[in-house]
């Protein structure tokens, strides 16, 4: 991909960002992003089809970049790689900071889709992608055996709402903590019970 076209692409998604945030996805056309962009039509049109397209790659680039680096190294991933040597992490720690590093770099668009203007869907994709990974972790590192009579379904549900939750809350806060912060809290709350959680309400 030539420089001038990686410009233009760049304009045209800080375009998409401002106006999602000003307009909402679902008002904003075509000829708000080329004039806020500051290009013609037909340029536009040699890269997307419409700003449905525009949108769809862009989610797709953002999630098969975060899919790569979540499934990184996973199969070979040993339980003395876990951090601190315990047993809470349900995807290796690198991988989940790595994703937050991501995420961090590119949190404009990020926080635009998941905000209250974006697209709701991409959350939905979001989840999809970290059952996904954890699933096949899961298979790859974990005992097998459940006693405790829940069904696997509500016990990924439990794993994967909790992630997205603490993703969600790191964006409402405009991503004030580092990517590492973030990654330790994720890691420190596969062990904390919802007593504990309450307990430590009251500090």
């Amino acid at each position: 991909m030539t420089i001038r076209k990686t410009d233009t692409k760049n304009k045209i998604k800080k375009s998409l960002v401002y106006l999602i945030n000003t307009k909402g996805f679902e008002a904003l056309t075509v000829s708000d992003i080329t004039r806020h962009s500051q290009i013609n039509r037909g340029t536009f049109y040699l890269h997307y089809i419409d700003k449905y397209d525009l949108l769809e790659k862009l989610e797709e680039e953002a999630e098969n970049e975060l899919r790569y680096i979540l499934s990184y190294n996973i199969e070979s991933y040993s339980i003395k790689d876990r951090k601190n040597s315990d047993l809470k992490d349900i995807v290796p720690y690198e991988n989940i900071l790595n994703a937050l590093i991501y995420i961090n770099n590119d949190s404009n668009f990020i926080k635009a889709l998941m905000g209250e203007n974006g697209n709701p869907r991409f959350v939905e994709k979001f989840k999809n992608l970290l059952r996904e990974v954890v699933k096949k972790f899961n298979q790859c590192h974990i005992d097998k055996g459940n006693d405790k009579k829940i069904p696997k379904e509500y016990i990924l549900e439990i794993i994967i709402t909790g992630i997205i939750s603490i993703v969600t809350m790191w964006i409402k806060r405009d991503f004030k903590e580092t990517p590492q912060q973030i990654a330790d809290i994720i890691s420190e709350s596969r062990s904390i019970s919802p007593i504990e959680f309450l307990a430590l309400l009251n500090e």
